[in-house]
């Protein structure tokens, strides 16, 4: 936000030095500045209302176009009000209330009606009778010519011809927003096109008196005035099947489409529908006839929305029948939402409908387009014959955002196949992926060319997902493109570096194994999707944990993943749980005997699927009837097994009742359906995120795509605790002592308690990888096998004897790599202006030094505390006896200075107190001053903020002192200087040395508590003089780990005075890829 301000101040002052060379070229403004300056004291407004009434002087006629600048007016961009945000709709109600109010004043320019706003309060008090008498009379409700003309006559008849006097009590203005909470409201607003109007009309009134103002004049002052630049057009990704080879504006077809283009609507419909399947519990899924998917298309292409208890109706299914695309939280099929919106009765209506496919892309892509909404609304109604009303809402129709993966050409190629061909069965056409490849397509296919010997920039090798300039003069970034998500940009390059090294060190691989962190996988919503689901799975067992209580059970990992399944068995009724092979009834006594068992659904032989979602409890006897089989091959026939009979039919009516996830497990192909999602192997190395899919593609630079596993973190997280890994670090017992019981109530599977990992230690992320790199085929073929029914657990001997004693050695000696920022980009001060005083005020009597600083703060805005620091004495007095004199009522602070802003019967506040100046006291050390560019004085100043490093030196006498350098003054240009800034110890202190340059989060190697230790630099507090440091490998929340009981978490930080810094023997270091420590030369 700082940044566009800055940037609409210098193309301001830009504009402003253009115009007024032209004014002056133009025989409209004086050449003599100081001529310019005397212009200044006339009233702008008044030569506004004149020009248009009576010959001015050239240089009055300057002077009030010049005005026209200064506040040019709001300029509608449909692309970006269309978002529908609250400070637009604001603009907007405030630009409409501002028109009704000139035709009521029969104002006929801006200019007039402001002048008219400088008027007296007996020009207020006359409005607000007018409008009082309308109202009586009943005709308020009236707008347009209409209202202007009653408000005329009405006038004439209440004040006849009595004329105000000018200056009695000015109003204002300017458009000021009126904040309540997080909303704003304007009185008024001007447009852009207010002040073109009004422009045109003092031209057209001044231009026969004045020979120079030729047409050429006024296009060349209209343009400087009025010109504004078009919107930067936003970056769109490349087809994925099909992309671009040249520019967006040559090729637009190889780019993503718009989800609000007919076509994307039409393609996503089609895939969905073809995709559907149809579910019965016990009978399996079967794929739509091409009648019924076709019924489907109709449906969605003609409503918003279609629920999938209509698709039911429909498609005459019984009440008990799934879809493949069902769950708890998706409960309906989106429609196509661009028609939806566009044949709303108020637009289009029901003529959109029934417009020809090509049409209807024509009139979108001109939605999409058009900038300039008047330009659209007289389009719609010229071209598509809509009357005003309608355009008008047709044109502020918001449009589905986002883009589709596939271009335009992909698209028309695969539609076509998605609509009209039958598979061989005769069921509904080729799914998306099918169509995709007899279009011609190839999902699988990767970048063409040899296997290199480093992995390069990802945008060169990714050139299909990022988009880049393609200019070779750009840095890398810019030239092949990049990924906007930090996160993810970031984490390629250092998989590149590491990979790299590696390479470089022990040659190319043969196989990788890599797992992606969270972090790196979920996008910002997904992780607080993530984090709302942790939350409430952890109030389910919290209450699951009360209710084992209250009937004696302890509260242990087997019994809360029994009580969670038990559950499941029917949501709704807890007296109906019945074991769903036998029908026998479950009570919660029941269930923690030794009666019931954890049965895998799908045999974990078969699945290596040892989560929730495949696990059922069940009396124990059937579960030795079931054995290592699938539901349907224990008891599809309905067998008698030692004298009891399963009935396959009521099997199936009860599993229809568990929950969507495990229903598809009683199906008669559960193993087909099983290998279909991927099977045992493929689930287990191949994680199949967009995230762990491009990885894959990316190492395919340098070795068979064939030998990458991409491995899921459910996988590595099993293998971690069977083999004991979890308990290698330090403080395991003490970092995990709270967020043990949280991470297990928090979790969504079971949990074999052999420990949770330390994730307060950054090295967990180690033993992960090291898991990652054993996991292989043969190491999940012995994991097949390596089931224990009677324990109900994997037992998986570890791939040497003493790895975990191997990997406990390793960990003691690995440091952990820190990636160094030392880039002098960033925020150069904070964002608040101060005013410099010349003298220091004091701000109350006790006050010995004063405060050097001033700045506003709107009134509402106050604390206590600063309602004693308001520079003006007596304005301080009136406030504090005003809000003292609330409070006492029982009214807020806050409430009583809102009081104060709007126009109030308080004497000393009669028009209303916005903004006050208020007294600041800081070190000229922390401050940025700002100098005047004529007299290079200072004027105002920033608060530094962060510094950007400290320069440790070594004195003369061998002490060791810092100085601070901030990012402000890092960022000033030296002339063949090495550092950016020259600081002030090299010129202070003759024969001093620099010892190191330290940013936050370098390394430093010291000596503390008999023991080398290397620490990361956490925070530079040249305050104290000093940095606050912890061990590489320490993370989490440091400050909360800090203030945690020693009992609970030892974590200390440590903190280092520059002095103290020389007896621990600190020096600078870097930490490789591989893990091997540097020294720096601090030079």
């Amino acid at each position: 936000m700082a940044r566009g301000a800055r940037k609409r101040r210098d193309r301001f002052v830009e504009r402003r030095k253009q115009l007024l060379e032209a004014l002056v070229r133009h025989g409209l403004m004086p050449a003599e500045a100081a001529a310019r300056r005397a212009l200044a004291g006339l009233d702008p407004y008044q030569l506004r209302v004149k020009a248009l009434a009576e010959a001015l002087p050239a240089h009055h006629v300057g002077r009030a176009l010049f005005h026209l600048n200064q506040r040019r007016g709001f300029l509608s961009n449909r692309k970006t009000d269309n978002k529908k945000t609250t400070e637009d709709g604001a603009i907007k109600q405030a630009a409409s209330r501002l028109r009704d109010s000139m035709a009521e004043e029969n104002a006929e320019t801006l200019g007039v009606f402001f002048a008219n706003r400088h008027l007296s309060e007996k020009y207020l008090a006359r409005q607000d009778k007018l409008r009082a008498e309308l109202k009586r009379i009943g005709k308020d409700h009236l707008t347009g010519n209409a209202r202007k003309k009653a408000w005329a006559k009405l006038r004439k008849r209440m004040f006849g011809n009595d004329v105000l006097d000018a200056g009695e009590a000015p109003d204002g203005v300017r458009a000021r927003a009126n904040i309540t909470g997080t909303k704003a409201s304007y009185d008024f607003y001007p447009t852009r096109d207010l002040l073109i109007d009004e422009f045109n009309k003092i031209w057209d009134a001044q231009a026969p008196h004045h020979p120079t103002m030729t047409e050429a004049a006024r296009d060349e002052i209209a343009h400087i005035v009025f010109f504004q630049r078009p919107l930067k057009d936003a970056i769109v990704g490349k087809c994925t099947l099909a992309p671009a080879t040249r520019p967006f504006k040559e090729d637009p077809e190889g780019y993503r489409a718009p989800w609000a283009h007919p076509l994307a609507q039409r393609f996503r419909i089609l895939s969905e529908a073809r995709n559907l399947e149809i579910r019965e519990t016990g009978k399996g899924s079967r794929k739509l006839s091409k009648e019924q998917s076709d019924r489907v298309v109709l449906a969605l292409l003609g409503n918003k929305e279609v629920t999938f208890d209509k698709l039911r109706t429909l498609l005459k299914l019984p009440v008990e029948a799934t879809f493949n695309l069902e769950s708890e939280r998706r409960t309906a099929l989106d429609g196509d939402a661009t028609a939806a919106r566009l044949s709303d009765k108020k637009g289009f209506g029901k003529a959109w409908r029934g417009l020809a496919l090509e049409r209807q892309i024509a009139i979108v892509e001109k939605l999409l387009e058009a900038e300039v909404e008047a330009d659209l609304v007289d389009w719609l109604e010229r071209d598509c014959g809509l009357e005003p009303e309608a355009a008008a809402r047709v044109a502020n129709t918001t449009l589905p955002e986002g883009h589709c993966r596939l271009g335009l050409r992909a698209i028309k190629n695969i539609v076509p196949i998605l609509q009209d061909q039958l598979s061989d069965d005769g069921v509904a056409g080729a799914g998306y992926h099918e169509a995709a490849k007899r279009a011609g397509y190839d999902h699988a296919k990767l970048p063409s060319g040899e296997q290199l010997d480093y992995l390069p920039y990802y945008g060169q090798w990714l050139a299909d997902a990022v988009v880049g300039s393609g200019d070779a003069r750009d840095e890398k970034e810019r030239q092949y493109g990049q990924f906007p998500n930090p996160t993810v940009h970031i984490g390629l390059g250092q998989l590149r570096r590491l990979t790299n090294e590696l390479i470089r060190n022990y040659g190319p691989p043969a196989e990788i194994s890599i797992e992606f962190t969270r972090a790196l996988k979920l996008s910002e919503s997904q992780k607080v999707e993530v984090q709302r689901e942790q939350r409430k799975n952890q109030e389910k067992n919290k209450a699951r944990a009360a209710e084992l209580e209250k009937f004696g059970f302890p509260a242990n990992p087997r019994n809360l993943l029994k009580l969670r399944l038990w559950e499941e068995l029917n949501l709704r009724d807890p007296l109906d749980r019945k074991c769903v092979y036998t029908g026998e009834q479950i009570s919660i006594q029941r269930l923690l005997s030794e009666e019931v068992d954890i049965d895998h659904i799908l045999p974990v032989a078969m699945t290596l699927d040892d989560s929730a979602a495949n696990k059922i409890v069940c009396l124990r006897y059937a579960n030795r009837h079931k054995r290592k089989q699938t539901p349907v091959e224990a008891f599809g026939g309905s067998p008698t097994i030692d004298g009891r009979r399963y009935d396959w039919e009521e099997i199936a009516a009860r599993a229809a009742a568990l929950p969507k996830n495990k229903r598809w497990r009683f199906d008669a192909n559960a193993r087909e359906e099983f290998d279909k999602r991927g099977g045992f192997l493929a689930r287990q190395l191949n994680e199949t995120g967009w995230l762990a899919r491009l990885a894959k593609q990316y190492l395919g630079a340098i070795t068979d795509p064939n030998q990458i596993w991409v491995v899921p973190g459910r996988l590595t997280s099993m293998l971690r605790g069977k083999w004991g890994l979890n308990s290698l670090l330090p403080d395991h017992n003490y970092a995990g002592v709270q967020d043990r019981a949280e991470e297990f109530l928090a979790s969504t599977d079971d949990m074999e308690f052999s420990g949770v990992k330390n994730r307060a230690d950054h090295r967990h992320h180690a033993i992960d990888g090291l898991v990652a790199a054993l996991t292989d085929r043969s190491l999940l073929w012995k994991m097949a096998n390596a089931y224990d029914e009677e324990r109900e657990k994997f037992v998986i001997e570890p791939p040497w004897a003493s790895m975990r004693d191997d990997l406990k050695a390793a960990l003691e000696k690995m440091v952990v790599s820190h990636k160094p920022d030392h880039g002098v980009e960033g925020k150069l001060h904070e964002d608040s202006a101060y005013g410099l005083l010349k003298q220091p005020e004091l701000v109350d009597d006790g006050d010995k030094d004063g405060a050097n600083l001033v700045y506003r703060k709107p009134i509402e805005s106050l604390n206590d505390n600063e309602i004693d620091r308001i520079r003006d004495r007596r304005l301080r007095d009136l406030v504090r006896a005003h809000v003292d004199a609330e409070k006492a009522k029982g009214v807020a602070i806050a409430d009583a200075l809102r009081q104060l802003k709007g126009p109030s019967d308080h004497p000393h506040f009669k028009h209303g107190l916005r903004h006050v100046r208020l007294l600041k006291k800081e070190k000229p050390d922390y401050l940025v001053p700002i100098a005047d560019r004529r007299t290079g004085e200072p004027y105002k100043a920033y608060s530094a903020g962060e510094n950007f490093c400290v320069e440790l030196f070594e004195t003369a006498d061998g002490k060791w002192d810092g100085e601070a350098i901030r990012r402000f003054d890092a960022n000033k240009k030296n002339a063949g200087a090495k550092t950016p800034h020259a600081p002030r110890w090299r010129a202070d202190h003759l024969g001093a040395r620099l010892v190191m340059r330290v940013h936050k989060g370098d390394l430093i190697r010291l000596e503390h508590d008999g023991q080398s230790k290397i620490m990361v630099v956490h925070r530079l507090d040249a305050a104290k003089g000093g940095f606050k440091l912890a061990a590489h490998n320490e993370t989490g929340n440091l400050d909360k780990r800090h203030a945690t009981n020693n009992d609970i978490d030892p974590f200390r930080w440590l903190m280092a005075s520059y002095g103290t810094l020389k007896k621990m023997s600190a020096v600078p270091v870097r930490v490789d890829e591989l893990g091997r420590v540097w020294r720096i030369d601090p030079r």
